[in-house]
């Protein structure tokens, strides 16, 4: 790759083993697959605010926990192989900055259950078209990992279909001030104030936006 010292922002999908990035580069955001977290000196990522890791997360996992403390946004998407977030524990203990999560298209993902509790940061949570996802099972041990989350102020929940009640867990989000909740068919009803069942959980939120196309 050029000189390019100014850059801050670069996407790196489907790179080859013959990619050579220098590091002279300072990025600030980035949006790659494995291949291209591989191909980057770790100097280049020291800076690092925003990062969207696509398909295999491994290349996050691999990375240098000093590379990623500065991070405050972060997305994964498209990993079918990731089923819970016990594959990342021990990078979400690194992310004492982080303030905004996605979750988008990641259809083995079958629980948040491993890693959320670390993110005591964290403001903005959005988990999206995740076709295998239910919170129920969150409920197994009663609070986590939403305890920690006490400085969650927008939480986002689409197109997740198997996601049929609300964990009791979201109780504990006391700062949350909006939640929306967009094409899952199972709680459209349940998260209705007054009478929905679930809507006991949520009620203390001042902005609930309900709803779905059907």
């Amino acid at each position: 790759m050029p000189l390019c010292p100014n850059v801050e922002k670069l996407e790196l999908v489907g790179v080859n083993k013959e990619l050579r990035v220098l590091t002279a580069v300072r990025l600030k955001t980035m949006r790659g697959d494995i291949g291209g977290l591989i191909s980057l000196p770790t100097d280049c990522l020291r800076g690092l605010t925003s990062l969207t890791m696509c398909g295999d997360i491994g290349g996050l996992i691999s990375l240098p926990t000093d590379c990623l403390r500065g991070l405050t946004d972060l997305t994964i998407e498209h990993d079918p192989k990731l089923l819970d977030l016990s594959s990342l524990a021990e990078v979400f203990r690194s992310l004492s900055s982080l303030e905004s999560l996605q979750i988008h298209d990641c259809n083995g993902l079958r629980s948040l259950h491993g890693g959320l509790e670390h993110l005591s940061s964290l403001k903005k949570m959005t988990i999206s078209k995740c076709e295998q996802l239910d919170l129920s099972a969150e409920d197994k041990e009663i609070g986590m990992p939403w305890k920690a989350l006490k400085g969650l102020q927008s939480l986002e929940l689409r197109s997740l279909p198997k996601v049929k009640t609300l964990p009791e867990g979201i109780r504990f989000l006391t700062s949350l001030k909006r939640l929306v909740i967009n094409e899952c068919s199972g709680l459209t009803e349940r998260c209705r104030g007054p009478n929905g069942d679930d809507w006991p959980k949520i009620q203390h939120i001042p902005v609930v936006d309900v709803w779905d196309w059907g």
